[in-house]
């Protein structure tokens, strides 16, 4: 079961290691990624992800295309009671995200929880989640 701020962690086909997750900054809820050029003996905070600086951005999800270079973050947004679904990505880690919303409308928070199916190999799972600054 995942929660808000489980890692993720890929390497690209030049060994830069990333882990995204996501925190609680100043009040809102925000995804950060850590990388590692050399292994892992030294870690940098890449440059903090936020198109809206008072949005919660929560549950990413994060891989490099190995085919490609592109890393990619799938996360929801919620902003101003609303929660819309973004996939991001940015060319070998480098440069300005580019970002597209994959629902065509924002949707209604449910109620404190977010209910999310996840499909696995073994069988469906339900997840409760409580996105950061919903009481």
């Amino acid at each position: 079961m995942r929660t808000n701020g489980l890692p993720f962690a890929d390497c690209d086909t030049t060994g830069r290691f990333r882990v995204c997750t996501a925190a609680e900054i100043d009040g809102y809820a925000q995804i950060l990624i850590h990388e590692s050029v050399d292994n892992g003996r030294h870690w940098t905070l890449v440059p903090r992800f936020s198109p809206h600086s008072n949005a919660h951005y929560f549950m990413p999800h994060a891989w490099w295309d190995h085919s490609t270079g592109h890393y990619y973050l799938l996360y929801y947004e919620l902003y101003q009671d609303q929660l819309n679904v973004y996939l991001s990505w940015v060319l070998s880690g480098q440069g300005d995200y580019h970002t597209i919303q994959l629902n065509e409308k924002p949707f209604a928070v449910p109620g404190p929880y977010v209910f999310l199916v996840i499909t696995s190999m073994c069988a469906p799972e339900v997840l409760l989640c409580k996105p950061f600054g919903l009481k």
